[in-house]
């Protein structure tokens, strides 16, 4: 027959054990794969290969990439986090020549490729890396978009034409941009 003391000590004996195993469970459930996947957009010629901190993107399409977004899914000091980089090419083709021979102007040129570096901190596991974002030359905008890099996009034009518009209303009858039209501008660069 078993005393309570005995019983006791038999079910602190029981919770360890639970506990050790639970602890166990929970630390596999935490390990990085030992592969980290590489996901590209296959399905519109655009493929995800290499070392998955500095992923290569691989276009096999004829039309340019303007804009490629790679999300970085890893972890950091145990835990879940994610890094994003975008490399946009707007800015460049709108101030320079846009259909000349040179490709540095272009994120990825036609049947061309991009290294994406993460940038991470030193200890950071990468879990995952996949093309989040594309968008081609025709304005064709690709992807799952989880960091929403086409709303992004849309506000940074329009925040574009919302300036051109305010310069041209802003000329005086010499063709210079007035005063007043670079004091409203300023106020708005310093919000």
């Amino acid at each position: 027959m078993m005393t309570n003391s005995t019983v006791a000590r038999a079910s602190r004996g029981l919770v360890a054990l639970a506990l050790a195993f639970g602890c166990v469970a929970i630390g596999a459930a935490q390990e990085p794969p030992a592969t980290p996947s590489l996901e590209g957009l296959p399905d519109h010629n655009l493929t995800l290969s290499g070392d998955p901190t500095r992923p290569t993107v691989s276009s096999t399409d004829s039309r340019r990439v303007i804009l490629c977004s790679v999300r970085f899914e890893l972890q950091r000091n145990g835990h879940p986090f994610t890094i994003t980089r975008t490399h946009s090419a707007l800015l460049d083709i709108r101030t320079g020549p846009y259909f000349g021979t040179g490709t540095e102007k272009y994120v990825i040129p036609p049947n061309g490729v991009r290294a994406v570096e993460m940038e991470g901190d030193p200890g950071d596991i990468v879990i995952r890396a996949s093309l989040d974002a594309a968008m081609f030359e025709d304005g064709e905008f690709v992807g799952p978009d989880l960091n929403g890099t086409y709303g992004q996009t849309v506000a940074e034009i329009q925040a574009q034409r919302d300036l051109h518009k305010a310069l041209l209303r802003g000329v005086d009858a010499g063709g210079r941009v007035t005063g007043a039209t670079w004091t409203a501008l300023g106020a708005i660069a310093t919000r």
